[in-house]
């Protein structure tokens, strides 16, 4: 388990965002220090060109459509193994998305086999610079809250 303090300026659960990465290939943060962890969101939220590079990633080598902002692959089946975890770092320390976590799975109306990646971006031009980390993150980990020496930890 480790521990880490609250970062931000008593707004909520903001942790101290390090680093992104996916498949050992690291992300530019560029203004996003922060990760808020927020169980009130059911997906997670990036700024939007943090979100671009993610989900260009994520789609290397597929074939992902989009539709109002929204990413997705046909033929998920096939292709559920090329998935990694994206790894979000706070302080020193890596933790894991799971694929199962970013990847939602469904059949549309034709029948076919689809995957939906499950995170987003901030709404087009909100100045919002905060990864927001929703349930598809920590439902992946046994999270713990100080309040009175505000830290929260992660198992």
């Amino acid at each position: 388990m480790h521990c880490h303090r609250v970062s931000g300026a008593g707004h909520g659960w903001e942790l101290n965002l390090t680093g992104m990465q996916y498949d050992g290939a690291e992300f530019e943060m560029g203004t996003t220090t922060e990760a808020f962890m927020d169980t009130g969101s059911t997906l997670t939220i990036f700024p939007e060109d943090m979100y671009h590079s993610v989900v260009e990633k994520l789609c290397e080598g597929l074939e992902c459509s989009a539709y109002k902002g929204v990413y997705y692959l046909k033929d998920c089946k096939n292709h559920l193994a090329t998935f990694k975890p994206l790894q979000i770092m706070v302080d020193e320390n890596f933790y894991d998305m799971p694929p199962q976590s970013y990847l939602y799975y469904y059949y549309n109306a034709d029948g076919e086999s689809m995957c939906e990646i499950a995170l987003r971006a901030h709404p087009e031009g909100s100045e919002e610079t905060r990864l927001i980390a929703g349930i598809n993150f920590l439902e992946n980990y046994l999270q713990l809250y100080n309040l009175e020496d505000p830290q929260m930890c992660l198992k």
